[in-house]
């Protein structure tokens, strides 16, 4: 396109999408054709680069046995480090406003540990530590917001996108073979 502004020669749309496709099913690149390009067919014929599939097996998990494929290596599954952080600083402020049998009864959840637990060492009854146990889940709405739990379940925005992404090449692929 550039090379025909300069030349004032006149192309139409339809010149630039004809040539566009047949450049891309022929595997052409649109920025350069040095041999350093990994997908470049010299570069992987010379032996410099090899393309790896994200479905290819690489590793094998010592603690239960199981074939990794470079797809469950690469990306981490947990939220960036600025939602964590955003995520710490509302829940230490929201800490320090509980008293010691409500901090408890949280430490008892978080551990998946018995609320009974807590009777024998406060030196109350079971309907007083699940008043403590309600009105730490009010407090946790009110502080952090009505939809906290719905947050904390849902994947990181960055994941669908790749999920939505290997769906449509899924798609496409299975419609190209049938």
């Amino acid at each position: 396109m550039n090379g025909t502004r300069r030349s004032r020669k006149r192309v139409t749309a339809a010149n630039v999408a004809y040539y566009t496709v047949k450049y891309l099913r022929s595997g052409r690149r649109s920025t350069g054709y040095r041999k350093a390009d990994p997908l470049h067919p010299a570069s992987q014929l010379n032996g410099h680069c090899r393309v790896h599939s994200f479905d290819e097996y690489v590793a094998v998990d010592r603690s239960t046995d199981e074939s990794l494929t470079l797809d469950e290596m690469l990306p981490d599954r947990h939220d960036d480090p600025a939602t964590q952080a955003c995520r710490r600083l509302d829940w230490d402020q929201m800490i320090q406003q509980l008293d010691a049998i409500t901090k408890a009864v949280l430490l008892c959840l978080a551990t998946c540990e018995e609320l009974t637990s807590l009777v024998e060492r406060f030196r109350k009854s079971r309907s007083t530590i699940q008043n403590h146990k309600d009105r730490l889940a009010r407090l946790i709405k009110e502080f952090l917001g009505e939809d906290i739990l719905r947050q904390i379940q849902e994947r990181p925005g960055w994941r669908n996108d790749i999920d939505v992404n290997r769906e449509r090449l899924t798609f496409r692929w299975e419609r190209s073979t049938t």
